[in-house]
């Protein structure tokens, strides 16, 4: 056994030595790795979860080794010992290696070890059956019957195993509603058709459906913390992804009024490494990823065989998260595997539910592990992605109903923002003044990039509620979703929400929208992670929690240099800091973009910039936004 366990640190250290010198590496402009991980390994959040971590390593190259010294322990005995150690053990590592290789070229076809040589079925075929039979020859021949068992264990209860309080049959027991808000990521609502979406699209036609909907700021994190506090940005202050949580205004959320009437919430995401909900806004559980530098770090070591398999395996998944149902480690994620794990987390008793999930398929780099389009362009893998979310979506509301969770509910699709791919299309008319940026929270006159889907149904005993006094007309924002859910569940609460219940909503509003950090691009239209990473890796810090956050004292900094811009009826007005504070306007029925020093209306034009300045009244006076000073003054805001 100790020989074996040799060769098999040797093996793990061999892969892990060839992958290390072909990963790309990263500039920091100065800001060394070293540098930016100090912090990190000194934290105790840190610290766990690279010794869990280290152990679930540990523990398979043991049981590699393991595996291998049980081939070889029944290869001697099956030739009555005529066969000399040397030779059974090389015969036993070809075999588990060629294996190992081939299961998951064929499983995951993107890691760095993974070849088509590999994937041939007969190949697997005759590898896998040589050593079934080698093991099971451990049972007539009476020997390593312990260590069999010890292999088998860990597949049997990661495989075999039910779950117990997975699609209760016996239904739930509560005469409060379920609440349930599925969400989409990235999603251009453009693309939303019966050919890419069939079943959101079904779902828009059967449902309440709010076309003219938006976010206030088009990332994840800020669009969530709007939707879960029913404030805006600048109230709830989640400017940013990665908003150090301990500044935030949480308590008066929707989790928080339903976790008061005994509701057991639920927040699922798949990739989380820009995003940390968790406990802090009243969650009972958080499925998905950790939410941590470590994920970021570990995740990476996906491409290694040998993890990749073993961290499948439910006790090793406990030590090792953060390779599988990782929506950022796309080349294993599987969108229907996660929805298995999601399912299976939810605990139907006597309690209402409350379940707020996100998947991000949709986002860059629009891939999994199977993705057809994975070689093709940009647009093609996006498409792709789109139409897998779809039926992501279907699968877990398939689970909600034939669980008997949608009898009693209220149902929300949604999405966090959307998409823009630097084409024609994605800007206004007559916007040539205007970097025409890829991505989303990158220019705010870009419509594809806020422009969001809202639709709901609300069921009661089975049948579902016809909403007849909503105008599918006027303007909403994600801001609307909690005092809307709260209306429907007829809770009370002591404070005054931005956003409105959408059943009250009887005129054009004026609600904010604002940008965010941008990334870099290269010419094809690609993130380019490196220059992404090296010039914005001097504005975060690591967290006592393990999580990397923006640092508190360049906030203020980077909210001055935002876009913000003002929606009413059917005009957005715009200011851009970064041209001089150039003043636009967007005509959004008709797409057109106007400068404002020649738009025809002037008594509109300056509406549009009180409201603005009203809205960021406490940033106007501050002079982060100089076109307002003025107003402000005219205004007599003091």
């Amino acid at each position: 056994m100790l020989k074996n366990t040799i060769i098999s640190f040797s093996f793990f250290f061999l892969f892990t030595y060839f992958w290390f010198i072909n990963i790309p590496s990263f500039n920091f402009k100065g800001a060394t790795v070293r540098t930016k991980l100090e912090d990190a390994i000194s934290g105790y959040q840190f610290l766990v979860e690279s010794i869990l971590f280290l152990i679930g390593v540990i523990l398979s190259i043991i049981f590699f080794a393991l595996l291998n010294y049980v081939l070889s322990s029944n290869l001697k005995h099956l030739s009555k010992h005529s066969f000399s150690n040397i030779f059974c053990m090389i015969v036993s590592w070809a075999l588990s290696l060629s294996l190992l290789l081939g299961v998951t070229s064929y499983v995951y076809p993107e890691l760095f070890f993974s070849h088509d040589t590999w994937k041939s079925r007969s190949f697997l075929f005759s590898c896998s059956t040589l050593i079934i039979i080698i093991l099971a020859a451990s049972f007539w021949l009476k020997v390593n019957r312990l260590h069999i068992a010890i292999i088998i264990t860990p597949f049997i209860s990661s495989y075999l195993v039910p779950d117990i309080n997975y699609n209760d049959s016996a239904g739930q027991k509560t005469n409060k509603k379920n609440v349930f808000i599925i969400g989409i990521d990235s999603l251009n609502t453009n693309i939303l058709s019966d050919k890419h979406t069939p079943f959101i699209s079904d779902f828009i036609k059967n449902s309440t459906y709010l076309p003219n909907s938006y976010t206030h700021i088009a990332r994840t994190f800020p669009s969530w913390m709007s939707i879960l506090t029913g404030n805006y940005p600048a109230t709830n202050k989640a400017r940013f992804n990665l908003t150090d949580f301990d500044t935030l205004s949480t308590k008066e959320s929707l989790p928080y009024y339903l976790k008061k009437v005994g509701y057991t919430n639920y927040f699922s995401l798949d990739e989380r490494r820009f995003s940390h909900i968790d406990h802090r806004l009243f969650f009972d559980k958080t499925i998905g990823p950790p939410a941590t530098l470590g994920e970021f770090i570990f995740s990476k070591l996906l491409d290694i065989p040998l993890l990749v398999i073993t961290a499948d395996l439910t006790f090793f998944n406990f030590l090792m998260p953060q390779i599988h149902d990782n929506r950022a480690a796309w080349q294993t994620y599987s969108p229907l595997k996660y929805n298995e794990k999601l399912k299976k987390s939810i605990n139907i008793d006597s309690s209402p539910i409350f379940l707020a999930s996100h998947f991000t398929l949709p986002h860059w780099p629009y891939k999994t592990s199977h993705n057809k389009t994975n070689k093709k362009g940009l647009y093609e893998k996006y498409i792709e992605s789109v139409e897998l979310a779809d039926n992501q979506v279907k699968d877990l509301i398939d689970f909600l109903s034939d669980s008997r969770l949608l009898e009693n509910s209220v149902l929300f699709i949604l999405t966090d923002h959307g998409e823009s791919f630097a084409r024609v299309e994605d800007m206004p008319k007559d916007s040539e003044a205007l970097v025409n940026l890829a991505g989303h929270g990158t220019s705010i006159v870009s419509h594809p990039q806020f422009n969001v889907l809202v639709s709901f149904k609300e069921y009661i005993n089975g049948n579902e509620v016809k909403h007849k006094n909503i105008n599918s007309n006027l303007n909403y924002a994600l801001s609307d979703i909690t005092p809307s859910i709260l209306d429907i569940l007829g809770l009370e609460h002591n404070i005054t929400f931005d956003g409105k219940s959408i059943f009250k909503v009887t005129k054009q509003r004026s609600f904010p929208i604002e940008s965010s950090l941008k990334p870099m691009f290269n010419k094809s239209g690609n993130i380019n992670l490196s220059g992404t990473v090296a010039q914005n890796a001097n504005l975060f810090e690591i967290s006592s929690s393990g999580q990397l956050i923006i640092k508190n004292e360049l906030y203020p900094k980077l909210i001055k240099e935002k876009q913000r811009g003002v929606i009413h009826d059917k005009w957005q007005l715009s200011i851009y800091p970064e041209l001089n504070n150039s003043i636009f306007i967007t005509d959004l029925e008709t797409n057109t973009l106007y400068d404002y020093d020649s738009f025809p209306k002037p008594n509109l034009k300056l509406l549009l910039l009180s409201k603005l300045c009203m809205l960021y009244s406490s940033e106007a006076k501050q002079g982060y936004i100089k076109p307002c000073i003025n107003t402000l003054n005219d205004m007599e805001i003091k």
